[in-house]
């Protein structure tokens, strides 16, 4: 289709205005179109409309419930909201239909650390990263899941694997120095 062409080129160089009104013309001409209500969505949700980011990724879903893109962004933006049972329910969906989805597993984790439940957000981590284990943020999220629980130690050797994999992590380099400062060695 050629206007969801246009607008998934146009989301690319992030012209999202562009990309938005381009997806809409693909759905004017195919109402059914999941992957334009789901595009349509994340380039909403990159202009920081999220309620209408929401809608759509709605949309996506009544016409195919097994989208897992769809499941993913929509418990992405839900947990950026602050909602987390809602998010946990997508990321489940996400896992139900593709149980080997490390960004689930994160998505899972980071919805149940919201919800206070670290132990079981530390088990979602380390299936993430069973699957990735370079991946650098979920070695912060499982660092502050164990701090949560006390287990500093094991914390700080966390935060420093995910620095040695990105040493530029800012928000990452601050939990450590805080760890470090909490046990007097910084």
């Amino acid at each position: 289709m050629a206007w969801y062409d246009k607008a998934c080129i146009l989301a690319n160089l992030q012209r999202f205005e562009e990309a938005v009104a381009g997806y809409e013309r693909a759905l004017a001409l195919d109402p059914s179109y999941a992957e334009a209500w789901h595009n349509r969505g994340c380039a909403l949700r990159s202009l920081g409309r999220d309620v209408e980011a929401l809608e759509s990724f709605n949309r996506a879903l009544q016409v195919d419930s097994r989208s897992v893109p769809t499941w993913t962004s929509r418990g992405n933006l839900l947990l950026a909201r602050g909602e987390a049972q809602e998010a946990l329910e997508c990321y489940e969906r996400v896992l139900a239909l593709k149980p080997h989805s490390a960004r689930a597993w994160l998505g899972k984790g980071c919805a149940l650390a919201h919800l206070e439940r670290p132990l079981e957000a530390l088990a979602c981590y380390d299936t993430a990263l069973g699957m990735k284990p370079d991946w650098a943020a979920a070695w912060t999220c499982k660092a502050n899941a164990l701090r949560a629980l006390g287990q500093v130690l094991e914390a700080l050797e966390c935060y420093e694997r995910a620095l040695a994999i990105n040493p530029e992590d800012k928000r990452t380099q601050e939990y450590r120095a805080s760890l470090l400062a909490t046990l007097g060695r910084a």
